[in-house]
């Protein structure tokens, strides 16, 4: 009986340590919130439980002169230190309010506004691949961040709806799993009625694989609020870029550098033409060269259109083609 009592003297002044370490560094708060396998919402529940599993076993052994401050945050960073960092983000530390019921054409921004090694899934029903994806990191999956994606959509219209997100946990995966790679976001559609519907484009395996689990933006640490600040920032920079861009390329498509009175010249060479066969032939060559060459131009025309070419580079592009194709006044 004796031993049990200082057992539990001992649990009680370690938890408390652990609870006096974590309230002044978020970082390991939040990894024993992460950790802790309670089911509670009360952080201090948490910490007992996370306290009873990874350190406990070791600090019973010990007297409770050992029980220092020192000792225990010593042991929780080298614990911290031998555990391999995932390769997956934490569906459970992004908050609620990033994951609400949100306009179709604005998914990809969403998407790209999240940690981009969180694992998702977009699976909007009669979409083609580009919006019916497999679970894969948001840095993997291509067509986000360039535009497809919402093109995507836009292909689907008018059969979309507005977009929600749900936390599953993957085939195979036990409940209670503490590895962020076992976890993903899948976006879908909402159904008819977004408040009693919410779930219906789920599959009935999805439902039953759903955790419903999250964080509020007040709950964040300071890190994790600096880095969603920063995500974002640096995506408004880049957007600011990318329309900078394009305002400069709005001007005039350069005309043809060849078209008819090129052509009328070689036709009329080949009218005039009084010498040899191979003259002829040469001739009839040289006109076909010329066709090609205004084929080519009418390629870079529509490549120049679309802001895959700047004006520096097309005139450098159709001085290459008249080298290569054409000679001043029509001659190879």
């Amino acid at each position: 009986m004796a031993k049990k009592t200082n057992n539990f003297k001992k649990f009680g002044k370690l938890a408390s340590l652990v609870k006096k370490i974590a309230d002044r560094n978020p970082e390991i708060m939040q990894q024993i919130l992460d950790e802790s396998e309670s089911t509670s919402k009360n952080s201090w529940n948490k910490i007992q439980k996370w306290t009873s599993k990874n350190l406990f076993p070791t600090f019973k052994q010990l007297p409770l002169k050992d029980f220092t401050l020192k000792n225990v945050e010593n042991t929780i960073n080298d614990d911290a230190s031998k555990k391999k960092k995932s390769k997956c983000g934490n569906v459970f530390a992004i908050p609620d309010s990033d994951l609400g019921i949100i306009d179709p054409f604005d998914l990809e921004k969403t998407l790209r506004e999240l940690p981009n090694d969180t694992q998702i899934q977009i699976g909007l029903e009669g979409g083609d691949g580009l919006v019916n994806t497999k679970i894969d990191k948001i840095k993997d999956i291509p067509n986000i961040g360039n535009g497809d994606t919402t093109q995507g959509i836009r292909d689907m219209y008018p059969n979309i709806r507005n977009i929600t997100f749900f936390r599953l946990r993957k085939k195979g995966k036990k409940q209670g799993d503490r590895a962020n790679c076992s976890y993903f976001i899948k976006a879908v559609f909402v159904g008819d009625d977004e408040e009693d519907a919410i779930d219906v484009n789920l599959t009935q395996d999805e439902r039953e694989r759903r955790v419903v689990k999250g964080i509020n933006l007040k709950d964040l640490t300071d890190n994790q609020k600096k880095n969603r600040k920063q995500i974002k920032e640096l995506l408004k920079q880049q957007d600011k870029t990318k329309k900078s861009k394009v305002k400069k390329r709005a001007f005039l498509t350069p005309k043809k550098v060849v078209g008819k009175k090129e052509d009328e010249k070689i036709q009329l060479k080949i009218k005039e033409a009084k010498g040899t066969k191979e003259e002829i032939a040469l001739l009839k060559q040289k006109e076909r060269n010329a066709k090609q060459f205004n084929i080519a131009i009418e390629k870079l025309e529509r490549q120049f259109d679309k802001g895959i070419w700047t004006a520096k580079e097309f005139k450098r592009e159709v001085a290459k083609l008249e080298k290569k194709i054409l000679l001043k006044g029509g001659e190879i």
